[in-house]
């Protein structure tokens, strides 16, 4: 099985609560309301909020997020495939390309 080179325990829920609280306050320091910063992860502001209050952020959105403050994938790349109907694939390719996922 494939791993990230990620947060040791990144999903256990003690560690849970204090990433959330390191990324509520990424998203302050960046003076991002909770609506812009989640939505660049394909996320709503309400479960955004839940993810910041220590609730469980799905494995998908964290390697997102991970990659993101790795400066691997950048904000273009992620609203480019927000945007992006023609090619849907097109962040999941960018993501297997970082993470040397090429099949």
């Amino acid at each position: 099985m494939r791993q990230l080179n990620m947060t040791k325990n990144l999903f256990e829920e003690t560690s849970n609560y204090i990433y959330a609280k390191n990324l509520k306050n990424l998203r302050k320091v960046r003076r991002e309301n909770q609506t812009d910063f989640w939505y660049r992860f394909g996320v709503t502001q309400s479960r955004g909020s839940r993810f910041e209050k220590g609730i469980g952020i799905p494995p998908s959105v964290a390697i997102l997020i991970e990659l993101y403050l790795e400066k691997k994938i950048s904000d273009t790349d992620l609203f480019t495939a927000l945007h992006n109907n023609n090619q849907p694939m097109g962040l999941e390719l960018k993501v297997r390309s970082v993470l040397g996922w090429n099949d």
